[in-house]
């Protein structure tokens, strides 16, 4: 079974899992001794928890599958969690999360990981920078990592702001930190992350701008505010990799379609 969001807003990253998995069967079926494999998907739009728990549901009690692919937000692995435990069946959740259960493997990199390699990178070329999160809890866990890490190397943190994953308007968050004075800024938000590009070149906001690993879809959200903007990405997959991905599906792959 697998749990991607394949409609709504993680919509890019559902469809980069479901291609990444397609490819994985289609080469594993081809080996002599393969085993029958079939997938059953269900979609979890907007990668709501509610809708995640509705997908597990569905496929540990009606489709009775043997493993579970996915979910894809800490949100959605914290509601399926405790019933993956209680049924047993494994999950593969492509999120990293502190909610530990025998039966999960995750299938991603720690936030604590990331934050602390791009927080190294930014603390040896400025001295104060200013952090745009939202309470997302992988995205907050990131931006509290990376606040700790510059305040232990000297580099002063004048604001964190963290409004909720969902607002419609962040434009409050980014005339706080325009009364501030700092260097630099640092946008951990991937959900808020076009939202926050944007209000900052309206606002003027004129330093240099790093991020969190994001994608192509979110560059292109946010047009041509994303330019110059210096951010952490996972390792890319190997040429062997990106050459059968693109003869599949004629595109190139993106995160997170490796791990899937």
């Amino acid at each position: 079974g697998a749990i991607y969001a394949m409609t709504g807003d993680w919509a890019s990253w559902g469809k980069n899992c479901q291609q990444g998995t397609d490819l994985a069967l289609a080469e594993l079926t081809k080996r002599p001794s393969a085993q029958k494999l079939e997938l059953v998907l269900e979609d979890s739009p907007n990668a709501k928890p509610i809708n995640a728990i509705s997908a597990f549901r569905k496929l540990a009690d009606t489709d009775h599958v043997k493993y579970i692919l996915g979910p894809m937000s800490p949100e959605e692995y914290a509601a399926v969690a405790p019933l993956a435990d209680r049924s047993g069946i494994p999950l593969f959740p492509f999120v990293s999360s502190r909610i530990v259960i025998p039966a999960a493997m995750f299938m991603w990199m720690d936030p604590e990981t990331e934050s602390l390699r791009i927080a190294d990178y930014v603390a040896q070329r400025h001295h104060s920078v200013a952090i745009l999160s939202s309470n997302q809890e992988w995205e907050s866990q990131v931006g509290q990592t990376f606040k700790t890490r510059l305040l232990e190397k000297g580099v002063a943190v004048p604001i964190i702001e963290e409004p909720p994953f969902d607002a419609s308007d962040i434009r409050t968050q980014v005339t706080k930190i325009k009364q501030q004075k700092f260097d630099a800024v640092f946008v951990t938000s991937y959900l808020l992350f076009s939202k926050y590009m944007k209000a900052l070149h309206e606002a003027s906001v004129n330093v240099p701008i790093y991020s969190i690993e994001i994608d192509a879809s979110a560059v292109q959200s946010a047009g041509g505010t994303a330019e110059g903007l210096t951010f952490i990405r996972p390792a890319n997959p190997d040429a062997k990799f990106q050459q059968a991905f693109h003869s599949k599906w004629n595109a190139n792959p993106d995160i997170p379609a490796s791990q899937c």
